[in-house]
């Protein structure tokens, strides 16, 4: 699974906006897309809308790429 995500956030603006449908196309499913938000990666803004977490965003803000869904700690 986090292969997928470190693929599209390397592909992308950090301010991108992601469809669901988008997503699915890119390969992660509407189950892992839920997981994606409970574990603050993504973070749902709409139906089927969802955006870069703050949190993750801030992160590679300060040039830190080496991140991993299961590993990510912010404070």
């Amino acid at each position: 699974m986090a292969t997928k995500i470190k693929r599209i956030l390397s592909s992308v603006p950090q301010d991108s906006l992601f469809f669901s449908s988008w997503l699915a196309e890119q390969g992660i499913d509407r189950k892992e897309q839920t997981l994606y938000v409970r574990s603050g990666w993504l973070e749902r803004i709409a139906k089927g809308v969802y955006k870069l977490e703050r949190a993750v965003h801030r992160f590679l803000e300060y040039g830190k790429r080496s991140i991993s869904p299961d590993r990510i700690t912010i404070q």
